[in-house]
């Protein structure tokens, strides 16, 4: 079966910090690694929740598939409790319904339909027609057994049409017989269509003696252990939190001044003024009741465990969350006698009369006096909690699951075409704003769930398409982009984008011949790219500054369901600062911080990847669930990266020179890091000691290296022993390859080391720096020195030149690499891509 679960119980503003929350995130836990083996598992969330999505791909990592965890948008506000949101709300529930049924489920699975009074989450029950069964899971109908207290008239019509839906249900889940009884008396259903899940706890929390309890407990309230009653729950009426207080206020004063009352739970915080109120009225002195707020899983069963009673006064629950949670943390437990809290508990001694508060306090004070007592109650709660636990659930859900699948005879047809959403939204009696049509429509776009023979990767190419600069980056950009465009493939086709700073949207690009065209300004809004879950945003080009600007927009495509990554080139910038200008560092540690948001990053060499998780773990950063980093080699033949072409006047001349001496070759921008100061430098020294030989570098003028720029230019052997080519075409530099004698890799710091593999396809010998990029690149079969000053190069110079006159010098025509066919199909290997050229 494909079963589909709706999370917004556990994303949703009225559920998400309450029992339902928990319900739905440990029961989907624990139903998923129940069923994954036989059956296939979707999540669906919520996007008008973005802060909870990338939590809840956190929880369940290890659990199911990024891939199965899907996300469906909605662009208006259809809170049912704002008057005027009708159209909204209807339009919103048949949008989610259209959008799951995309997804040919057999079962689909609501912890909870009673959501979106007070936020954007929507529930409904086949309004688009389907061929998937309905389950629903109603914890209680407290609303109907209190409708004087719970349903005023402003809310009564949005209750009754919850439970509409659930009736529509083809099964509905609750989670207790008392739960059950009332269902079916309450909503007139066969007791046949209603089937008991018991919650469970995480007894990985919620057990006796774990965690630093005292620091716990310190942090919250500042008490010492078994100095405080304690409470944890919501504030409704029926919590009855008014009698437990007045309980309290009526035991003796000496009992009663020995323990504070200690309540959590964001809602008892938000009346805290008004049960101070009522303790005062009751001879409470108000610093005894202290009010933690919200809290964690972890502190709050520090909490249970280091209280002198946990007591459960509410008079109607469905299941009652905490009084388990708080036996099985090994507490004694006081609660009602009354709606499933017997069912709990299960033992006589722990219960009270919740409308008679001399009884409630007469328990209290036997516990609090009666060692023998608590024992009793805290050996008891341990032992009844024991029986409970949320895989024992999920195997008897799944099982009713699995029943219900086999029993289905009709063979439905899912209604998921835009024709059939279209006829049910116009037919909602409500009308809609202008902008709510735009909402909408923009909505129904984004949540089209294309098929896998429709995904598309795009590649970033920005810096291409504004500023090729054809340094060694654009190179590479140039080659894979080449390579990867020329794929067939049945799975993903590639499409090159570009984008600007502050621009939320990336626009397609114009493809020619000889390389990538932008469209022009005024057909921006023609070419805007409409990314589909599934499809791949791989950032090829190097451009900071612009997805800095697109973090936030850079989630929401995440959030729907696309993956981003990064290629990352090196980490020049943040490892050797000196280097660079301080804005270009501060700007590119930003830009990192943007990249572990993504779903992972594609280095360029194992260096590379080794290095950003070293400086992840320097900086105490937190990636975003299910980041990667993984590593690719790039290749070397220039003729498939789209090679630069043309030879000027004079490179005949300068050709037949170097070929005709002793011709060391330097390729790469002249800026500071790549070492030209310092191979100038041992250059003149060899030149001042005789020997002849000739320096060769190749590449433009880079940033903060004026002082060796004008060395350069201003040397009495510039074009007579060094010749520095600036600017050439990559068809010149192939013949300054083949025509060299040697390599030099000077650099203090790169990524790769692309003009290693380069000179490799020319069988041309390498001189390197002993950088452990080096190693990885060439191995054994390149010559390399140490040392920061030019008389370790000349030394190496010279040691190399007599090896060379013998051949017993390392040769680069044994050492192995890549195309750039190679190399794209290493990384769409490690993008986790099934393709074909």
């Amino acid at each position: 079966m494909r079963i589909v679960i709706d999370m917004q119980g556990a994303q949703s503003v009225g559920s998400k910090s309450r029992g339902v929350g928990r319900y739905t995130l440990d029961m989907a836990k624990a139903f998923v690694l129940e069923a994954i083996q036989k059956h296939e598992i979707f999540l669906v969330l919520n996007g008008a929740f973005p802060d909870s999505i990338e939590e809840i791909r956190e929880q369940f990592k290890g659990y199911i598939p990024r891939k199965n965890i899907k996300c469906w948008q909605q662009y208006a506000n259809p809170v049912s409790g704002i008057d005027g949101n009708e159209w909204r709300r209807c339009s919103a529930e048949l949008i989610r319904e259209w959008y799951i049924n995309q997804l040919n489920a057999d079962i689909v699975w609501s912890t909870n339909l009673q959501e979106g009074w007070v936020d954007n989450a929507v529930t409904s029950t086949k309004l688009m027609d389907g061929k998937e069964l309905i389950c629903s899971t109603l914890h209680d109908v407290i609303p109907l057994l209190y409708p004087e207290k719970y349903l005023s008239s402003h809310i009564r019509n949005w209750y009754e049409d919850k439970i509409k839906h659930a009736k529509n249900s083809d099964l509905i889940l609750t989670v207790s017989e008392y739960s059950k009884k009332e269902i079916c008396r309450l909503l007139e259903i066969d007791e046949s269509k209603v089937f008991v899940a018991l919650n469970g706890y995480d007894n990985n929390i919620f057990s006796k003696g774990i965690g630093s309890d005292v620091e716990r407990v310190a942090k919250h309230i500042n008490l010492k252990p078994q100095s405080y009653l304690f409470y944890a729950g919501g504030v409704d009426d029926h919590k009855n939190l008014n009698r437990l207080l007045r309980a309290f206020g009526s035991l003796p004063v000496a009992l009663k001044m020995k323990y504070y009352i200690v309540m959590a739970g964001k809602d008892a915080q938000a009346i805290e003024s008004h049960l101070k109120f009522i303790a005062s009225n009751v001879g409470i002195d108000t610093n005894q009741l202290i009010f933690t707020g919200f809290v964690p899983d972890l502190e709050l069963a520090t909490l249970y465990r280091n209280c002198a009673a946990f007591v459960y006064p509410s008079y109607s629950e469905g299941f009652g969350l905490p009084v388990l949670e708080a036996m099985a943390s090994g507490c004694p437990v006081l609660a009602a006698n009354a709606a499933s809290i017997p069912e709990i508990i299960n033992y006589n001694e722990a219960l009270f009369d919740p409308f008679n508060e001399a009884d409630m306090a007469s328990k209290i004070e036997d516990l609090l006096t009666n060692e023998s007592l608590r024992n009793s109650l805290v050996e008891k709660g341990l032992k009844r909690a024991s029986d409970f636990s949320w895989g024992a659930s999920a195997k008897q859900i799944l099982g009713a699951f699995e029943s219900l699948h086999e029993k289905q005879t009709s063979a439905k047809v899912n209604s998921n075409s835009y024709q059939a959403l279209i006829n049910k939204i116009s037919c909602i009696s409500a009308e809609p704003s202008s902008v709510d049509l735009i909402q909408t429509a923009q909505s129904i776009a984004d949540n089209l769930i294309q098929s896998n023979l429709d995904r598309t990767c795009y590649l970033d190419l920005s810096c291409i398409v504004h500023f090729d600069h054809a340094t060694g980056i654009q190179r590479v950009v140039r080659a894979i982009s080449n390579e990867l465009l020329k794929n067939v493939d049945s799975t993903y086709k590639f499409s090159p984008v570009f984008s600007y700073s502050n621009h939320n949207n990336f626009y397609h690009i114009a493809q020619k011949e000889s390389g990538y065209d932008s469209v022009k300004d005024c057909d921006l809004s023609k070419n805007i790219v409409d990314f589909k879950d599934g499809d791949i945003l791989l950032f090829l080009d190097l451009n900071p500054g612009s997805a800095i600007t697109k973090s936030l927009q850079l989630q929401k495509l995440r959030n729907r369901g696309v993956l981003v990554y990064f290629v990352v080139y090196d980490l020049l910038p943040v490892s050797h600062p000196q280097y660079f200008v301080p804005e270009l560092g501060a700007e590119f540690a930003e830009w990192l911080k943007t990249v572990i948001k993504s779903d992972g990053a594609m280095c360029i060499s194992a260096d590379v990847m080794n290095k950003f998780h070293e400086w992840i773990k320097k900086n105490s950063l937190v990636p975003s669930t299910n980041f990667e980093i993984k590593h690719f080699h790039l290749g070397a033949d220039l003729k498939n990266s789209l090679p630069s072409t043309g030879l000027p006047f004079s490179a005949e001349q300068v050709i037949s020179k170097i070929r005709d001496n002793k011709s060391f070759l330097m390729v790469g921008t002249v800026e500071p890091r790549k070492g030209y100061a310092f191979v100038l430098d041992a250059f003149e020294s060899l030149w001042a000691n005789g020997e002849d030989c000739i320096l060769v570098i190749v590449g433009k003028e880079g940033w903060r290296n004026e002082h060796t720029v004008n060395r350069l230019r201003n040397s009495p052997e510039y074009m007579k022993r060094l010749f520095w080519l600036e600017g050439i075409s990559d068809e010149y530099l192939e013949k300054v390859y083949a025509t060299s004698t040697c390599l030099i890799a000077a650099s203090e710091g790169e990524g790769f080391g692309l003009p290693l593999i380069e000179s490799a396809q020319h069988n041309l010998p390498i001189i390197a720096r002993d950088l452990s990029v080096f190693r990885e690149v060439a191995g054994e079969y390149a010559f390399y020195f140490n040392g920061l000053e030019s008389v370790f190069l000349v030394d190496a110079i010279t040691e190399w030149l007599e090896l060379y006159k013998n051949n017993i010098h390392p040769k680069s025509e044994f050492m192995h690499y890549l195309s750039w066919r190679e190399s794209a199909l290493q990384l769409k290997k490690q993008l986790n891509l099934t393709l074909v050229f």
